[in-house]
């Protein structure tokens, strides 16, 4: 009988969240012969394959395994490639699925399938509240518009028909750093006639990793150094339409006294120690979301300065992707 739906989970030394990831797919109410996962592990160290080889689940579980770390847009690939569905649902491998989260996924296509679907997710419960959490549940709302940018086309719980991911190419595997080859396929797939980027509060995942702040800032900025260039690059006319374009140097621009002034303030040391300050300080609201925004497109912008600087060049293979 082939499966509905593929669940496709790339994992790298997360073996503590997969577990509960795959513990809450066993309890879906979408009967358990009517999907399969595959899970896709990336040169992980931590017993993540030793320990699926030796777990029966009540859905079929399908193992891909990399002897060395490759980053997600592989890892995603390769478990797309497997799947036997029309219908692939990338969950994150520190995601907690409510029961009915494939079903509201596969309900989503009853009127077509030019379309991916976001689904909403949120903090779990067993992860202390803090700033950071607080700022991250009010960017995933319980209402919101219908239908996304491209740029929100994000991975952690999101669902989209096998034909339309493989028409645009999947992810490009020049990305192996951690951060935007989402964005990257987002901003291709918005250029395919009829398609849509839709947004499905009621399809709930919950995640469950507890990141610390300064320790996150420092993997978006990674994302700047290694990755940020490129899709630039690729994205020459797109990228002046996003956020991105505030801050970024476009070809051929001269950058106006707005724009320097806040790349100015993208590279202060001091304006960051006082953000981190204010973000623990402000209540929830306009201004504690403000910070949070600045501060992570600081963090970008930072480490895109040193690739230029520097001459960054992109991971290679075996190296930590940092997912």
């Amino acid at each position: 009988m082939i499966p509905v739906l593929s669940v496709v989970i790339p994992s790298f030394n997360s073996l503590k969240t997969l577990t509960l990831t795959l513990e809450s797919l066993g309890e879906q109410t979408l009967g358990a012969a009517r999907f399969e996962v595959v899970v896709v592990d990336d040169g992980s160290s931590d017993g993540t394959s030793e320990w699926l080889e030796g777990r029966k689940f009540p859905y079929e579980l399908q193992l891909i395994r990399f002897p060395s770390n490759g980053g997600c847009s592989r890892t995603r690939n390769a478990g797309v490639a497997r799947a036997r569905s029309p219908l692939i649902l990338f969950v994150d491998s520190d995601m907690f699925c409510t029961p009915t989260l494939l079903q509201k996924h596969l309900d989503a296509y009853r009127g077509g399938d030019r379309h991916a679907v976001v689904g909403r997710v949120l903090t779990h419960s067993s992860i202390p509240t803090t700033a950071l959490t607080r700022w991250f549940d009010s960017k995933n709302p319980a209402h919101g518009t219908p239908t996304l940018a491209p740029t929100r086309f994000i991975t952690q719980n999101l669902s989209i028909p096998a034909s339309v991911f493989r028409e645009v190419g999947g992810f490009d595997e020049w990305f192996r750093a951690y951060g935007i080859e989402d964005i990257d396929i987002g901003l291709r797939l918005a250029k395919l006639p009829g398609y849509e980027l839709r947004y499905l509060p009621d399809a709930l995942a919950f995640h469950c990793q507890d990141e610390k702040l300064e320790e996150k800032l420092d993997k978006v900025s990674r994302t700047g150094r290694h990755n940020l260039g490129y899709l630039c690059s690729k994205f020459s006319i797109e990228i002046r339409s996003l956020g991105l374009a505030q801050f970024v140097p476009l070809p051929g621009e001269k950058p106006g006294l707005r724009k320097r002034l806040i790349q100015l303030a993208m590279t202060s040391s001091v304006v960051r120690r006082m953000l981190l300050r204010l973000a623990h300080q402000l209540p929830d609201g306009f201004f504690h979301r403000k910070v949070f925004d600045f501060l992570f497109a600081q963090a970008l912008f930072r480490g895109y300065r040193e690739s230029q600087r520097k001459h960054v060049q992109p991971m290679q293979v075996g190296s930590v992707s940092g997912y």
